[in-house]
């Protein structure tokens, strides 16, 4: 993490950049476990996924943050496993339909703006 703090120092200027267009050609999910509290860069977990991301040139499909996992062995988390789950279903999602030609540039740099239905997935279309 340290490296993206350098990182952003290098790059502010170019993080909110209005002639910047993402093509989001690729997509993820940013897995996070801890057992202690967070330190980073970042004010938030979710500002640091968002920079992240946004140097990789990614759309943000989910992003999850497990954390006592010093505490709760990963496979008794059942808040972290049933996001995990969803998570993959909408990669899954968004694969298929960038495959099939279908309109995938439905998601977000932003962590703030996650959350997509499913059924609005499956009928954006190119025009």
């Amino acid at each position: 993490m340290s490296f993206f703090s350098r990182l952003q120092t290098i790059s502010c200027g170019l993080i909110f950049r209005k002639d910047t267009v993402s093509n989001w050609d690729k997509a993820g999910v940013f897995i996070m476990t801890t057992g202690s509290k967070w330190h980073s860069m970042a004010k938030s977990v979710e500002t640091t996924v968002e920079f992240v991301f946004s140097h990789l040139d990614a759309g943000i499909v989910d992003f999850i943050y497990a954390s006592k996992t010093d505490v709760l062995p990963a496979k008794q988390n059942r808040q972290a496993l049933t996001r995990c789950e969803m998570a993959a279903k909408r990669l899954n999602q968004w694969y298929a339909d960038k495959q099939e030609g279908k309109f995938y540039k439905y998601l977000y740099h932003s962590a703030n703006y996650l959350n997509v239905e499913e059924n609005t997935m499956k009928e954006n279309q190119h025009a």
